[in-house]
């Protein structure tokens, strides 16, 4: 393998991986690192496909969309628009248990949050700021489906658990 490799410090083995070598646990490791990476977006880049030059035309608003309906044939009225709430989404993918399910999850963390939020300890504040802030996301949810993609939203939950549970 040394002499295969030479001067060099990586030797790809096609359909098996690569071997590195270095002066160092740490250099080794980075390298082999560094070259995972470069690999996993070179593939990323060949899924994607061939790139195509955009035109300055087509940046902008609505460029985009006009560019695709232009390259596929479709015109804006054959695009079917996609949902846009969480509360529709949910709806056409899981039916009335979905809805029933979301809407106990709101009840429920609203309960925790608002419902418990007396007292001016830090607790309490801290229940009404979780509260609130999951209130501002359940609307903008209603406007935008971004619900259970947010990671705030989930943050907030789990923080909202934690504050409703009684101290020890």
């Amino acid at each position: 393998m040394m002499r295969t490799m030479g001067e060099k410090n990586v030797c790809f083995l096609f359909g098996h991986g690569i071997c590195v070598a270095g002066s160092s646990v740490e250099s080794s490791t980075s390298t082999s690192l560094s070259i995972y990476e470069a690999a996993r977006l070179n593939y990323l880049a060949y899924a994607i496909g061939t790139p195509t030059p955009v035109s300055q035309e087509d940046l902008g608003t609505g460029g985009f969309r006009q560019t695709y309906a232009d390259r596929t044939g479709l015109d804006d009225a054959a695009q079917a628009p996609a949902s846009e709430t969480a509360p529709v989404t949910v709806a056409s993918e899981s039916g009335l248990p979905g809805v029933v399910l979301l809407a106990w999850l709101a009840i429920a963390a609203l309960t925790v949050t608002l419902g418990r939020a007396t007292g001016r300890d830090g607790t309490g504040l801290a229940r009404l700021a979780f509260g609130l802030a999951l209130l501002a996301i359940l609307v903008h949810s209603l406007y935008a489906n971004a619900l259970f993609e947010d990671p705030l939203f989930w943050a907030l939950l789990g923080l909202s658990a934690a504050a409703a549970r009684k101290p020890a």
